[in-house]
């Protein structure tokens, strides 16, 4: 959601791969709301019963706001955000590097002259 003459800019992840997930925006002069929520029985049919002291822990959500940097700036938080949680497994912590340039910068073209530019 973006504020075209202020710039503020509010993004936003509902951190789940699977369907039914539903976001809505609102804004007025002097608020916004962003409700996120899960499957419900009206859509995909989920439904849990809890007993009494039980509880249930839907996906988690994350969210960024820029204020000055327009929604670049949002998806900027949200990548640092999302490096910052990001555990990759043991197993791929040596594997080497796969760079793949199709359709991308050297056209199918590569060569090794062409590459160690672009190749960190």
């Amino acid at each position: 959601m973006a504020d075209r003459h202020s710039g503020h800019s509010w993004v936003w992840q509902i951190e789940h791969n699977g369907d039914g997930w539903l976001w809505e925006c609102s804004a007025r002069t002097d608020a916004a709301s962003l409700p996120l929520s899960g499957p419900n029985d009206a859509r995909h049919g989920r439904s849990y019963r809890l007993e009494p002291g039980e509880t249930f822990r839907t996906v988690p959500v994350a969210t960024a706001l820029s204020e000055d940097d327009g929604v670049d700036g949002a998806f900027a938080a949200l990548t640092r955000y999302r490096r910052a949680i990001r555990h990759p497994p043991p197993a791929t912590a040596n594997l080497p590097v796969v760079f793949n340039d199709f359709m991308n910068c050297l056209m199918g073209d590569p060569s090794t002259a062409r590459l160690l530019p672009v190749v960190r």
